[in-house]
């Protein structure tokens, strides 16, 4: 474990260190209003992923920001923080039926933590690519879900979760196929 954390150290200083001192054009200046804004972006990221989730539409390779980062975040970005904490003690207030939901919603934190924009890294707000693997983890709470549903419905209910599962699938697919034709090189 030492040599994948020693690994993924590694990378991370590399990565700023080319991004912020790469070039002489490039002025840091650490602040603690950018230091809070990038909290807050980061709180709306996740959000912005979880809605993505939930319905996929109007995907693009990278996102621009949302506003002027170096100006005050508009309303919307500003409450996103309680947003997030709402769900996650819902997470948490689930531990009472079952540890499916909280294991999923964290392992989808914490696989996005590298690239929630604590630190600013490029020049886009987000990115799908970003979320390949932490949406393994809302995907495991689907599963798991879905296996619940069918387990304790009726047949006919088991019919039309299927038929349900087999309709998201083929939207999916065709939503995937979509995508591939705008990463043409």
């Amino acid at each position: 474990y030492f040599i994948y954390i020693f690994i993924a150290l590694f990378f991370i200083v590399a990565a700023v260190r080319i991004h912020y001192f790469g070039t002489r054009s490039i002025v840091v200046s650490f602040s603690f209003f950018q230091l809070f804004v990038n909290f807050i972006n980061a709180h709306f990221n996740i959000l912005f992923y979880l809605d993505k989730f939930i319905l996929p539409v109007k995907l693009y390779c990278m996102y621009p920001f949302f506003y002027n980062r170096f100006t005050m975040p508009p309303n919307f970005i500003l409450y996103s923080p309680l947003f997030l904490y709402i769900i996650f003690l819902l997470c948490i207030l689930s531990l009472k039926k079952t540890k499916t939901i909280l294991f999923g919603f964290m392992f989808f934190l914490i696989t996005l933590l590298p690239t929630m924009g604590l630190l600013k890294i490029g020049d886009f707000a987000v990115a799908d690519r970003y979320t390949y693997i932490p949406y393994l983890g809302l995907f495991f709470i689907a599963a798991k879900t879905i296996i619940f549903l069918y387990n304790k419905s009726k047949k006919y209910l088991k019919i039309t979760l299927l038929l349900l599962c087999f309709i998201i699938f083929v939207t999916f697919n065709i939503l995937s196929y979509k995508r591939t034709i705008e990463w043409k090189n």
